[in-house]
C-alpha cells in the first residue's frame, strides 16, 4: 500500500498476538445436546462382552453364506 494512506497492517498478521496466549482460545469443553443420547457420543465406554449373537444375525449370516456358495456354483462362465 501506498504509505500515509492511513493504514497501519503489517505484513504477516496484525502484530498484535501476545506470547503467553494459546493460538486457538480457550480449551473446548463437552457439551451435548439433550435430544442426543451420550451413549452414542462416548467411544470410551467398551462393552464387557458381546454374549451370544441373536437368532436373527444367524440366520442372515446363514442366507449370506447361502446365497454367496449359489453364486460361486452357479456364476456364469
Amino acid at each position: 500500500m501506498v504509505s500515509g494512506d492511513g493504514s497501519d497492517d503489517t505484513v504477516g498478521g496484525d502484530g498484535g498476538e501476545r506470547s503467553g496466549e494459546p493460538a486457538d482460545g480457550p480449551p473446548r469443553t463437552r457439551s451435548t445436546d439433550p435430544a442426543v443420547e451420550t451413549s452414542w457420543l462416548d467411544r470410551r465406554i467398551r462393552p464387557t462382552g458381546a454374549g451370544r449373537p441373536r437368532l436373527s444375525t444367524v440366520l442372515l449370516v446363514i442366507v449370506f453364506v447361502a446365497v454367496f456358495v449359489l453364486y460361486l456354483i452357479l456364476q456364469p462362465g
